[in-house]
């Protein structure tokens, strides 16, 4: 393998994640978001990708190649469906452990 394929292992699903994160953050309304906030959602949604996304490609493909564009649209996808996927992991474990929602 070459140094550039190399490097494009890593540069690759950083970047898809990053783009994911504002894609979903487009699905918001951060307009009404704090900057914080917005930076909060974009380091969530990517670092989902960047965690999540390796063992997703794992199960999918097992421990062969896999061709980079593939699983870059896979960090790309897990990154932008964070924001669905997060809270909907949240709620069913909070039900498997019992925990009621806050009627707020």
């Amino acid at each position: 393998m070459t140094e550039d394929a190399t490097l494009a292992r890593y540069v690759w699903p950083a970047l898809a994640s990053i783009a994911g994160a504002i894609t979903a953050l487009s699905f918001r309304p951060f307009q009404n978001m704090t900057k914080l906030e917005v930076s909060l959602a974009l380091f969530v949604g990517a670092s989902f990708a960047l965690f999540v996304g390796p063992w997703a490609a794992w199960v999918v493909f097992g421990d062969g190649p896999a061709d980079i564009r593939i699983l870059g649209g896979m960090f790309y996808l897990m990154a932008s469906g964070s924001n669905i996927l997060i809270p909907l992991a949240v709620k069913k474990l909070s039900s498997f452990f019992g925990v009621q929602e806050d009627p707020r």
